[in-house]
């Protein structure tokens, strides 16, 4: 691999795009969810560890307040056939 640039270049991209992608999910999900812990995210292990140190930084040790989301707010959005709002 490093005697390709371009493959060894791929790579570090994709891994840069996971975490950007795992901080995106991690913000929905807090957003909607309130503040779950690591291992309740949908992301890969290897960024558990990391997810986990950036909640328990942004909590502070206290646990957040979960989105409410009004019937107003779902009015336009067209929802997945079976999907439920929990």
């Amino acid at each position: 691999m490093n005697k390709h640039p371009l493959i060894k270049a791929y790579f570090v991209q994709q891994q840069k795009y996971e975490k950007l992608m795992a901080m995106v999910n991690l913000t929905l999900t807090t957003a909607m969810y309130g503040l779950p812990s690591a291992n309740d995210l949908p992301i890969p292990e290897e960024l558990k560890g990391m997810a986990q140190q950036i909640l328990d930084k942004i909590s502070g040790g206290n646990a957040m307040e979960k989105m409410q989301i009004s019937p107003e707010m779902l009015k336009n959005i067209k929802l997945p056939p079976g999907f439920t709002q929990q």
